[in-house]
Formats: C-alpha cells, structure tokens, sequence
C-alpha cells in the first residue's frame, strides 16, 4: 500500500511527462507535415488532407499554453489569497483547495492530449494512404 500523496506526486510526475511529450510530438508533427507541402505550387501548399491535423497541432500548444496560464492565474490567485487573509508570510499552513479549481487545467490537459492523438491518427492516414494506395498524391 502507498500513502495518498505518493499517487499524488506519481500524477504530477506523468502529467508533467505527458505534457512534455505532447508539446513535443506537436512540435515533430508541424515538421513533418512541412515535409509534405508541395513545392510545384506557386505558394507551397501543404496538402489538404493535413491542414486538419496542422490546425490540431496548433491547438495542442495553444492548449498546452492554456493550461501553465490557467494554473499560474489561479495558484497565484488562491496563494496571494491566502497569505493577505493570515497576514503573516512566514506562517506556512496547511490548506485544502477546493476541487473545482484543478478542472481548468486538467480540460486543457485532456483537450491537448486528444488534440495531439487525433493530429497523429490524420496524419498516420495521410501517409498510410501515400504510401500504399498512392491515394491523395499531388
């Protein structure tokens, strides 16, 4: 048996792992669609097929973004509260924060997480499709 605040710090770690992660492949996935504009055009067109899952990646670091901002405003916010409300900043009490704000940055976190696996799965059929039907070729 683990104490309650080991399966805590075990979230914060994969969280924060998956995070990086996510942010990462958003990154490799912007490449590599890069790779695929068509350079016969006059204006490098990527293909169609792949502005979805360009949108997605741009929307998992604006997600991504989302999620540190919201956190920052309200861990600021409950921590200025609370150090105004004890008037003492060299008190450090134990406090319980409510639930509800958690959920903002976990919707971000889950949204950039589907965000970034939808990108992919377009993107797996993109190449899938070039690769071995020779459908959707330029």
């Amino acid at each position: 048996m683990n104490k309650l605040s080991e399966y805590r710090e075990d979230f914060y770690e994969f969280s924060g792992k998956t995070s990086d992660i996510a942010r990462k492949l958003a990154f490799a996935g912007i490449a590599l669609i890069w790779i695929f504009k068509n350079e016969a055009k006059p204006t490098h067109m990527i293909p169609r097929e792949l502005i979805l899952p360009s949108a997605l990646l741009a929307l998992t670091l604006a997600f991504d973004l989302l999620q540190y901002v919201a956190a920052t405003c309200i861990w600021g916010v409950f921590q200025w509260y609370h150090e105004r409300r004890i008037g003492d900043t060299t008190k450090d009490p134990e406090l319980d924060a409510p639930s509800f704000l958690k959920w903002p940055q976990f919707v971000f976190f889950v949204l950039k997480i589907c965000a970034v696996f939808l990108a992919y799965i377009l993107i797996t059929v993109f190449i899938a499709r070039n690769m071995w039907c020779g459908v959707g070729k330029n």
